[in-house]
């Protein structure tokens, strides 16, 4: 008497096609030519961005330092009547 467990074909058979299915819904071409935009942005493009803004504002504190030490600054305080 042979006590080992023996594996009948029709569940093989059904295995083996469960596979195959699962198999055919994968489609690698739709996958790899869906573009998708980066995570992160270009760093590159962001340090220019940065350096160029710095440099506006260097140039503003420069206007605004020149006219502070003309002396030509007048500053007008009034209050709000609604108040």
């Amino acid at each position: 008497m042979k006590t080992g467990f023996r594996f009948p074909w029709p569940a093989a058979l059904l295995a083996g096609a469960v596979g195959l299915g699962v198999l055919g819904l994968y489609q690698p071409r739709t996958a790899s030519t869906q573009e998708s935009p980066p995570p992160f942005g270009n760093s590159v493009e962001q340090r220019n961005e940065i350096v160029t803004q710095l440099k506006e504002l260097n140039a503003q504190m420069k206007e605004q330092n020149a006219l502070l030490r003309s002396g030509t600054v007048k500053v007008i305080v009034s209050l709000d009547k609604k108040e």
